[in-house]
């Protein structure tokens, strides 16, 4: 009944109200879509910033499964690898980080008698020695016993991928650096303060 009134109605617009209605139904669609895409684009960023007194105190949170993690400036995420459970951000230089949380006991090294500096030396061994068998050059730039953690690299395309692992609660955390915009340095001084962000 409703749709035959509907069909009756529509037979009896004018020219301008058919166009006029066009109108409307075409701005309606646009506007979904572009709900949509921005809807999708805020999922894939899945992140946030908190601006300080100067853009210097600028961090941006991310949101993963095991919980947020603060990134000191601004970033925006643009990739997620669901398998290594790995965040890929940008910033404005175009430098790329990777952020992974993942809980220490799904790996084949954890045992809960080991201490965490043993559970980070474990880490840092698995993934080096798969490196070093797949033929990439790397090695270790620092460890921390205190704060537990280890600083490593390995080469590819030129370019160091620069890591800091580390243990926060539970989780073991995995921080990457990928960019020849920074010098080595640069990468390890803002791996250690994302990981200083992150211990509590």
């Amino acid at each position: 009944m409703g749709n035959r009134r509907l069909r009756q109605t529509l037979i009896r617009m004018t020219g301008k109200q058919k166009q006029k209605m066009k109108h409307i139904k075409l701005t309606t669609i646009l506007v979904a879509l572009l709900f949509s895409s921005f809807a999708s684009a805020i999922q894939l960023s899945d992140s946030t910033k908190t601006t300080g007194p100067n853009s210097s105190n600028t961090t941006t949170v991310l949101n993963t499964d095991y919980g947020i993690v603060r990134i000191p400036g601004l970033w925006v995420k643009f990739s997620y690898e669901k398998e290594s459970r790995q965040h890929f951000l940008k910033n404005d230089e175009g430098v790329i980080i990777g952020v992974a949380l993942t809980p220490m006991k799904l790996y084949p090294f954890y045992s809960p008698s080991k201490t965490k500096y043993e559970i980070i030396s474990e880490f840092f061994k698995w993934e080096f020695d798969y490196r070093v068998g797949a033929g990439f050059k790397s090695s270790k730039i620092k460890e921390n016993t205190t704060d537990n953690y280890i600083v490593w690299k390995f080469t590819e395309k030129m370019i160091d991928n620069v890591f800091l692992y580390g243990i926060k609660s539970d989780l073991l955390t995995n921080y990457l650096v990928y960019t020849d915009k920074w010098d080595e340095q640069k990468k390890i001084d803002f791996l250690e303060k994302t990981n200083s962000l992150n211990m509590k």
